[in-house]
């Protein structure tokens, strides 16, 4: 996911269109608002290495985050709002899958 924001950073600044997080070229934003569509991403990335237990549910907590940062575009660059909507489904996809393999049935005990 964070890619895909790297991409549309660099996508706006080519175009010249500037995403609410980026702001204009001749006015960027503070570079705290710009790394903010990266802190989720990473700090799921970061959570996935470490094994963090119930990273499924942060990582759909996290989509909802990136889902917020697309909102602030639609009306402003909607194709990039798209795109940003495009990624958070994405990681809320991945995340309900991730649910397969952490909530199983444990095995029986074998009794003696």
């Amino acid at each position: 996911m964070a890619g895909g924001f790297a991409a549309v950073w660099y996508s706006a600044r080519v175009t010249g269109f500037s995403t609410w997080w980026l702001g204009p070229e001749t006015a960027p934003r503070l570079i705290l608002i710009s790394i903010l569509p990266f802190l989720a991403p990473i700090a799921l990335a970061i959570a996935g290495f470490v094994g963090a237990r119930r990273l499924p549910w942060w990582g759909i907590a996290g989509a909802a985050v990136t889902a917020l940062v697309a909102w602030g575009d639609v009306g402003r660059v909607n194709g990039y709002a798209a795109t940003e909507f495009a990624l958070a489904l994405g990681g809320l996809l991945v995340s309900v899958a991730a649910f397969s393999g952490v909530l199983r049935a444990g095995e029986p005990e074998p009794t003696s």
